[in-house]
């Protein structure tokens, strides 16, 4: 298949989406989510993500393969792999997990978060396996240890505006929930 002609990164979403997503969807998210919910909910989405990850044939996983766009996915995202879906969940948990322990210290975390500076850069299909793992395993580790559940201090999320910790932890399951759904569709068009 030729490259399709999709959006850059960074293009965010459509307009009305955006709205939804950041008006009523993550406001009534992050009222009805608790911690622990959020939590499991995390735990959950990457036992699933790595189950279809696994499902895939090695020599598949790097197969790129056209979806229909997703609620929350950005167009530029529509024409991945597995193995570029997985890249993408590691980098992003990394972040948010930073972020979170940041802002469990109250403190301010520099540079501004770009949907563009998230997107997968290569990683070979013999590491995917070991780093998402390692990932959610530092991830787990380190919210653990997090005291400061509703920080004062907040950090810009470029599609949702400023987030506490809370918020961020609430986005995380979210954020691997589209994935999720993402890897599905990846592997039906296979």
């Amino acid at each position: 298949m030729t490259e399709p002609k999709l959006q850059q990164p960074g293009a965010g979403l459509p307009f009305f989406e955006g709205l939804f997503l950041k008006h009523i969807f993550m406001p009534v998210t992050l009222k009805i989510m608790p911690w622990d919910e959020s939590q499991k909910m995390l735990v959950e989405q990457t036992e699933k993500i790595l189950g279809l990850y696994q499902s895939i044939t090695p020599e598949n996983r790097s197969k790129k393969v056209l979806i229909p766009r997703l609620m929350g996915l950005e167009d530029s995202s529509r024409y991945w792999s597995a193995n570029m879906t997985l890249e993408h969940v590691i980098i992003v948990t990394k972040a948010m997990t930073n972020v979170m322990l940041m802002l469990n210290a109250e403190k301010t975390v520099s540079g501004v978060i770009s949907t563009a500076d998230v997107k997968p850069k290569g990683l070979s299909d013999d590491d995917m396996k070991g780093e998402f793992w390692q990932a959610m395993h530092d991830c787990a580790d380190q919210v653990r240890s997090i005291k400061n559940r509703n920080s004062i201090a907040t950090h810009d999320h470029p599609w949702f505006g400023p987030l506490n910790t809370h918020g961020w932890h609430t986005l995380l399951p979210v954020h691997h929930n589209i994935h999720r759904r993402q890897l599905e569709k990846i592997i039906q068009g296979l």
